[in-house]
């Protein structure tokens, strides 16, 4: 015959405890792939996010390059205007239109380019003179 005493007593703490501490270790597992769904999930937004603004800076891009086109091509019209509204047939053209009567300027009025020239400063003054005593 067998004659074991159990002690119910300290059973019953002892499958508490390993209730308890199963219970924390699911708890922990719990907490762990929660975190990690939380920063994946965080991952994923964040991409999603830039690549809203990358699209968004693409399509402003292209509007600005063609903006720029149309700005280069209303330069280079307004430079067609320029030269032909500059051309001497043009200003000919207005003068005798508005019938103004062309001289020669006086002397005060011109003004030699080449300063740094002495000879060549005299007699760019000299002709200055003849052209404007005519």
């Amino acid at each position: 015959m067998n004659l074991h005493v159990r002690n119910f007593k300290t059973d019953d703490m002892a499958r508490r405890r390993r209730n308890k501490s199963g219970g924390t270790a699911y708890l922990l597992f719990i907490g762990k792939v929660f975190f990690f769904g939380i920063a994946i999930f965080g991952v994923v937004t964040l991409r999603i996010s830039i690549n809203e603004k990358i699209e968004r800076l693409n399509r402003q891009a292209v509007l600005v390059k063609v903006r720029i086109h149309e700005i280069d091509r209303e330069i280079e019209n307004i430079k067609i205007d320029r030269e032909r509204l500059t051309c001497w047939p043009h200003i000919k053209k207005k003068v005798e239109a508005f019938k103004l009567a062309l001289r020669f300027p006086s002397p005060e009025q011109v003004h030699p380019l080449l300063d740094g020239i002495p000879g060549r400063r005299d007699l760019t003054r000299e002709k200055t003179r003849d052209v404007s005593k005519r």
